[in-house]
């Protein structure tokens, strides 16, 4: 007996969002497997935004489809399923954090008991615990702490997806590496995980796969592994025994570096013309944001 590969939790096939006659997002595929984390980058007016709103079903794509769950993503039942938390999330500052996570608590409809059990636990998770006790109001708290509450609404439905856009936005290293810590613990979970973020050496620290975008485009789609493989992202640094232009001074003599093998027969040559010699070749993977400048830079 043959078993199928199980479904993705997210699938995206042709999708486009068009504003007027001009188009935010254009044929869009993408899977999401189920457990990933999975990054969408891309500069400004990529599509970003859009394309997570339409998979939060807060926006209806003008083609294609987004299936979330195996449930279309304008299907009402699919939000009750998801945990959702714009780049910019306002909350009800005259509310403590217990108050406000026991309102959405009941706009779910989840039983009072377990209501209280998620919530207990998203705040001692969260550090938030402390302050929920000592009934500090939302509106009282650093922006740190109520992006925390934020992201604990988010989870108060114990969803299947969350949606994070630009989760550590605006947030210190310490509570920005904290976020991402929690982020993590979601996937070991079960949860599946998408999000949004501008700043890419955490993306690369963390994410399973990456969707780079580009006016609307998919430029690039994978793992890390597979995105330098797809767009040359890796490179070779020639070090010779003589100064020759472009070069730089190294540990073992002057480095140059291109992007190709057969770059590396030209410095070699040069080397050869100046008096000196190739003394070593070593591969560099670029990071994500090198690769996301090179891939982006004509938008």
């Amino acid at each position: 007996m043959t078993l199928e590969p199980e479904r993705p939790m997210v699938e995206i096939r042709g999708l486009g969002r068009r504003y007027g006659e001009s188009w935010a997002v254009r044929d869009v595929s993408f899977d999401v497997r189920r457990g990933e984390i999975f990054g969408i980058i891309g500069p400004n007016g990529a599509g970003k935004s859009t394309t997570i709103k339409i998979l939060a079903g807060l926006l209806a794509p003008t083609e294609g489809e987004a299936v979330v769950n195996g449930m279309r993503c304008d299907d009402p039942r699919h939000k009750a399923r998801i945990g959702y938390l714009p780049e910019e999330s306002p909350l009800y500052e005259d509310m403590t954090a217990g108050a406000y996570l026991r309102f959405f608590a009941r706009l779910y409809e989840v039983p009072r008991a377990e209501a209280q059990r998620r919530i207990d636990s998203a705040l001692e998770a969260l550090q938030l615990d402390e302050d929920a006790r000592d009934g500090k109001k939302i509106g009282d708290m650093s922006k740190g702490m109520r992006r925390k509450v934020a992201i604990a609404r988010s989870l108060v439905n114990d969803p299947d997806l969350v949606i994070y856009d630009e989760p550590a936005s605006g947030l210190d290293p310490v509570a920005s590496a904290y976020i991402l810590d929690l982020v993590r613990s979601l996937a070991r979970r079960g949860k599946t995980v998408v999000f949004s973020a501008h700043n890419l050496f955490h993306m690369e620290r963390i994410c399973d796969r990456v969707l780079i975008l580009r006016k609307g485009e998919v430029v690039a789609l994978g793992s890390m592994k597979e995105i330098r493989e797809a767009t040359r992202g890796t490179q070779y640094v020639a070090t010779v025994s003589v100064p020759i232009a472009e070069a730089s001074p190294g540990e073992k003599g002057f480095e140059v570096t291109v992007e190709s093998l057969e770059a590396v027969k030209g410095v070699e040559k040069r080397a050869l013309d100046a008096g000196g010699r190739l003394v070593e070749v070593r591969t560099k993977d670029m990071t994500l944001e090198e690769i996301f400048l090179r891939t982006t830079a004509k938008a």
